[in-house]
């Protein structure tokens, strides 16, 4: 296992879209726009981001123990039944564990006791990856197989049906979960994602792209996210990327 330095990495919008399609190349909108939201209510936009860990996934000791690179997070928080509260906070070396005092994060947990975790607390490991394409890839991954359930409504294009079956994932109620998710869902199918993606670096052989993405329409009715120009045309007959 290595522990690694902790460093904040703020993905642009526009890079964060391009790794999302390159780790799941048949991504509708509706389903990037889910995992947008994901990412974006659980690290704030990204400002909260760190070693491309999109989803704050902390890092099991066995997982680290199996070479997995971690890094620490501190002032982690979780809500604790009251009445384990005391054997928690006995349960390891002063400084830490400790009752959280940010009234937000109280309020949060409520009925629960916020307590705070600090390194070198195996409840501050998370894991680090090397590159945001990593952390995306290891991400629906870690989706797919962990939370299937989730995973199915996400594929189904349906945020309203993605945060009960995550309810041990994250710290608040799975209303407030769900409130927040829909919202940032339907600003993330705002954008104009012919702006916000662009190009990947390596394109089929013999295809034309002049930049930014489209979405094709399906026999299905979906919309597939593809790089415009797919279809070996001219330029000025590149599918237009709907608003």
């Amino acid at each position: 296992m290595s522990l690694v330095p902790t460093v904040r990495t703020t993905p642009a919008p526009s890079e964060f879209l391009a790794a999302l399609r390159a780790a799941w190349p048949e991504v509708t909108r509706r389903q990037a726009a889910i995992v947008a939201a994901l990412w974006d209510g659980e690290t704030k936009g990204g400002a909260n981001c760190f070693n491309w860990n999109i989803g704050n996934v902390k890092c099991p000791k066995s997982v680290a123990m199996g070479g997995a690179d971690y890094m620490y997070l501190r002032g982690t928080w979780e809500g604790i039944n009251p009445a384990d509260v005391a054997r928690v906070l006995a349960s390891a070396p002063p400084g830490q564990i400790s009752l959280e005092t940010l009234e937000w994060r109280i309020k949060a947990v409520h009925p629960k006791t916020c307590v705070r975790f600090d390194p070198p607390h195996p409840q501050c490991w998370f894991r680090s990856f090397p590159s945001l394409d990593t952390g995306v890839a290891h991400h629906l991954a870690f989706m797919r197989s962990r939370y299937a359930a989730a995973w199915a409504a996400i594929e189904a294009g349906d945020p309203k049906k993605v945060s009960e079956p995550m309810r041990h994932y994250y710290t608040v109620s799975v209303a407030a979960h769900r409130a927040s998710l829909v919202k940032l869902f339907d600003k993330w199918m705002a954008i104009d994602w012919s702006e916000e993606l662009s190009c990947p670096a390596t394109l089929p052989e013999g295809m034309y792209s002049p930049g930014g993405f489209a979405f094709v329409s399906l026999p299905d009715g979906a919309d597939l996210i593809c790089p415009r120009g797919w279809m070996e045309e001219e330029p000025e007959q590149d599918v237009e990327g709907e608003a």
